[in-house]
C-alpha cells in the first residue's frame, strides 16, 4: 500500500513538472533561494505602450546583475512582464514575494504602474525601486512608506540645469506642449515655473488629452509656428517627438526645442535629420564613461532612456543586500557609488540617488552632450 502511495505522488509530481510554463519553470527550479543568493525581481513593462522604455531599463538591470555575478555576488534577477497593465503589475508582485521570495522589486515603468505597487511594498515589507517616476509625482502613500523608493531624474535636477540652460539661450518667449499625465503635466508646470521667474512670457500652452494624439500633435506644431516663440517645452514621448518635429520643420519653426528624456531614439529613427538641428533633450548625467562601450558590446545598441537607471537600481539594491542592509531601514548607514550618482542610506525622501541633470544636443545630426549648458555651481 505505501509503495503504491509513493507511486500516486511520484505521477503526480510528473505530471505538475509537465504543465508548468517555460518561465514558470525557470522561477520554480529556484523557489528556495540558494545559500547567500541575492533575489531581485524586475516588474518591466516588455509589451504594450510602456514596452520601449521597459526593456531599456531592464537590460541596464541584467547587464549589472551579470557584472555583479562575475565579480561574486551571487545575484539573481527574476523578471515578470507586467504589459503595461497595473493588474499585472500586481500579480507579478505577489508571485515575486510569495513564491520567488525576493528580497527587493524594480518596476513602475510608467506612474499608474508603480502606484499600483506602492500599497504592497508597505504591507509586504518589501523594498520597492522605480527608476522611472520621479519623486515629485509618487503619490502622497509614498511619503510615509519607508519601501517605496526612486532613482529617477527628479524634476528638482532638471529644473537646475533648465534653468541654466535658460540664461545662456536667453529666449524672449517660449511655449509649452505636454499630455495630461502627471510626468509630463509636472514637467509642463516646471517650465512655467521657470519662464515666471525669469520674466519670459508664455506666447503659447496646450495640455492636451491622450485622444487623436498623434492628430493632436501636428495641429500643435502648426500653431506653435504661428505662436512665433524662441523656445519651444516639448515634454512628449518618442514616437510622438518626431511627427511633431517632422511638421514643425516643414512650416519652417525656427524655435529651439527642449524634451525630456527621448531624444536619441526620436532621432534614430527619423528619416529627416535636419528637424532636428535645433533640439535639445534633458538627460541624467553618465559619470561612467566606460558604461555606454559595456552596453553596446552586450546588447548591440546604445544605451537609451532609463538604461543607466536600471543599472544602478540593480547595482544598489544587491549591493545593500550583500552588506545585509535592508534599504528601507530608517537606521541603515550605506552608500553606494553608481553610474548616475551616489546613493546614501537612510533617505530622508524616497529620492535615494543623487543624479544631475545634462543637455544632450542633436547638433550636425549627431547625440552628444552640450557641456556648455551644464550648471556652474
Amino acid at each position: 500500500m505505501k509503495s503504491r502511495v509513493n507511486l500516486l505522488k511520484l505521477i503526480c509530481c510528473l505530471f505538475l513538472a509537465s504543465v508548468v510554463s517555460p518561465a514558470l519553470a525557470e522561477n520554480a527550479s529556484g523557489g528556495d533561494a540558494a545559500v547567500g543568493e541575492i533575489r531581485i525581481g524586475a516588474i518591466a513593462s516588455l509589451t504594450g505602450q510602456a514596452a520601449d522604455q521597459g526593456k531599456n531599463w531592464l537590460q541596464g538591470a541584467q547587464l549589472a546583475a551579470e557584472e555583479l555575478q562575475s565579480k561574486g555576488i551571487p545575484v539573481k534577477l527574476v523578471t515578470e512582464d507586467d504589459g503595461t497593465n497595473p493588474a499585472r503589475t500586481v500579480s507579478a508582485f505577489r508571485k515575486m514575494v510569495d513564491f520567488n521570495h525576493v528580497q527587493g522589486v524594480l518596476g513602475g515603468t510608467w506612474d499608474f504602474l508603480a502606484e499600483a505597487l506602492i500599497p504592497l511594498a508597505k504591507t509586504s515589507k518589501i523594498p520597492f525601486l522605480t527608476m522611472t517616476n520621479p519623486v515629485e509625482i509618487l503619490n502622497n502613500e509614498s511619503r510615509d512608506n519607508p519601501y517605496v523608493l526612486t532613482n529617477a531624474l527628479s524634476i528638482a535636477a532638471t529644473e537646475k540645469t533648465v534653468r541654466n540652460f535658460l540664461k545662456q539661450k536667453r529666449p524672449n518667449s517660449i511655449a509649452v506642449l505636454a499630455p495630461a499625465f502627471p510626468f509630463t503635466q509636472a514637467h509642463a508646470d516646471m517650465a512655467k515655473k521657470l519662464a515666471k521667474e525669469m520674466s519670459i512670457p508664455v506666447v503659447y500652452e496646450s495640455i492636451f488629452s491622450y485622444d487623436d494624439y498623434f492628430q493632436t500633435l501636428k495641429v500643435l506644431a502648426t500653431k506653435t509656428v504661428q505662436s512665433k516663440a524662441e523656445l519651444v517645452f516639448l515634454f512628449v514621448s518618442a514616437q510622438s517627438l518626431d511627427p511633431f518635429l517632422q511638421t514643425y520643420f516643414q512650416q519652417r519653426g525656427s524655435g529651439m526645442i527642449l524634451c525630456t528624456q527621448h531624444l536619441d531614439v526620436a532621432l534614430a529613427a527619423s528619416d529627416n535629420k535636419l528637424a532636428y538641428k535645433n533640439a535639445f533633450g534633458v538627460y541624467p548625467k553618465i559619470l561612467d564613461s566606460d558604461f555606454e562601450k559595456r552596453y553596446t558590446a552586450r546588447y548591440g545598441e546604445a544605451p537609451r532612456v532609463y538604461s543607466a537607471a536600471g543599472y544602478d537600481a540593480l547595482s544598489f539594491f544587491a549591493s545593500a543586500f550583500h552588506n545585509k542592509i535592508s534599504p528601507a531601514d530608517p537606521q541603515a548607514k550605506f552608500e553606494y557609488q553608481g553610474i548616475t550618482g551616489k546613493y546614501t542610506l537612510p533617505h530622508a525622501t524616497a529620492q535615494v540617488g543623487e543624479i544631475t541633470a545634462t543637455i544632450m544636443s542633436t547638433r550636425n545630426g549627431v547625440f552628444e552632450e552640450a557641456k556648455e549648458f551644464l550648471p556652474t555651481n
